[in-house]
């Protein structure tokens, strides 16, 4: 079979033909990292921190990295990028209904993993957590994914049931454990410093969501090399 005739794989399903350079990728998922994480922040006048923005920028770029050398393990580019707008769009929309002055106290007063301290998120983030449940119900997929229906209709609800449970305490204990790794390292707790939080929690969670399935499924492997087919 020639090369014109091959499809793409897996891997370039989802990914961006505008940053197909490793390096200019990397700088176009750190710089949508450093836009997400501070526009909520922006947008409402609150106070920010250089040290969150660059945090939301350098995870962004691991992200990116980790899913060129997994690239079973994310549903592409452009999944990546969905889930990093829609956490900030929510924040945006949370910001609105309360200042982020009120919810960065309610943060910090709120700890604990249980289950008050959860409902206490859910109701003071509720645009937010809309987001981050549409994107477990209606994942971002290529278009040759998307045309692959194996996966039964009752199935798919009942992992859905399951994911968001687990996606609140996934989320719950990356923030948490952001906020103690930070005040022991003396960064302000900031507006941007919040949303840097949910969003690369949400990330996280996708990734470990991922993960386990593919290692369920037993196709836990590295991306084989990339092999151009000739005519022969």
């Amino acid at each position: 079979m020639s090369a014109r005739n091959a499809k793409p794989s897996a891997a370039a399903a989802g990914s961006l033909p505008v940053a197909r350079h490793p390096l200019a990728r990397l700088a176009l998922f750190a710089l949508a990292g450093l836009v997400a994480g501070d526009l909520p922040a922006w947008l409402h006048g609150a106070p920010t921190s250089w040290v969150w923005s660059a945090f939301s920028a350098l995870a962004c770029a691991l992200a990116a990295a980790l899913a060129r050398r997994w690239p079973r393990c994310h549903g592409g580019d452009m999944a990546m990028l969905v889930c990093m707008a829609a956490v900030s769009a929510g924040m945006v929309l949370d910001f609105m209904r309360v200042p982020p002055a009120s919810l960065l106290s309610l943060c910090s007063s709120v700890a604990g993993m249980g289950v008050p301290a959860l409902l206490v998120h859910v109701r003071w983030f509720p645009l937010t957590m809309l987001a981050m449940l549409l994107l477990i119900c209606v994942p971002y997929r290529p278009r040759a994914q998307r045309e692959q229906r194996s996966v039964a209709l009752s199935a798919a609800v009942l992992g859905m049931l399951v994911a968001f449970p687990c996606m609140l305490l996934v989320m719950a204990l990356w923030m948490n454990a952001g906020k103690a790794i930070a005040a022991m390292l003396g960064w302000p707790w900031t507006a941007n410093g919040m949303v840097s939080l949910m969003l690369t929690g949400m990330l996280a969670y996708a990734w470990l969501r991922a993960a386990v399935a593919t290692r369920l499924l037993g196709r836990w492997q590295p991306a084989p090399a990339a092999q151009s087919s000739v005519r022969r």
